[in-house]
């Protein structure tokens, strides 16, 4: 998947958990000041591939607790390597993406079940990663270079 895709989802997402979106052209013109170029047809399978529902009249991001998992094997483009990860004091680590991918990448890991993983908070291309308890550090790293084939 392109660069220019990975980044388009990340803005629909923070778009969507952002302001309440009502249409698909709502969201085109959105992207568009943003300086994203998208089509409606682009738009409507990004929402598909993302899992967003329209609920109450408005497009929803599934919670954690609703949507089936997500994982980097059923979404391919989330196979781009996590660009760094830093550890962070006993129980938080801190992963630097592509731009616009964070926000993917926390809802796989608040998704994925990972043992030791309490939640996760996103910006751009930055994701806080909490950790139970210091124990899991270990493991939990390593299970997210495992998911996001990253190399360091």
């Amino acid at each position: 998947m392109s660069s220019a895709k990975r980044k388009r989802k990340g803005l629909i997402l923070n778009l969507i958990r952002e302001r309440e979106i009502a249409t698909q052209s709502e969201l085109v013109e959105m992207l568009l000041e943003k300086g994203v170029d998208a089509t409606q047809a682009s738009v409507s399978r990004d929402l598909e591939e993302l899992e967003v529902r329209k609920e109450g009249g408005v497009y929803r991001v599934p919670l954690a607790d609703e949507a089936p998992r997500v994982s980097a094997a059923r979404e391919p483009w989330l196979k781009t390597p996590i660009l760094r990860t830093v550890r962070s004091g006993a129980t938080l680590l801190v992963l630097h993406t592509p731009p616009g991918l964070a926000p993917s990448v926390g809802l796989i890991l608040d998704r994925g079940g990972i043992d030791g993983v309490a939640g996760t908070i996103a910006g751009d291309d930055t994701l806080f990663v909490a950790v139970t308890r210091a124990s899991r550090m270990g493991p939990v790293e390593k299970k997210i270079r495992e998911l996001f084939n990253s190399k360091n």
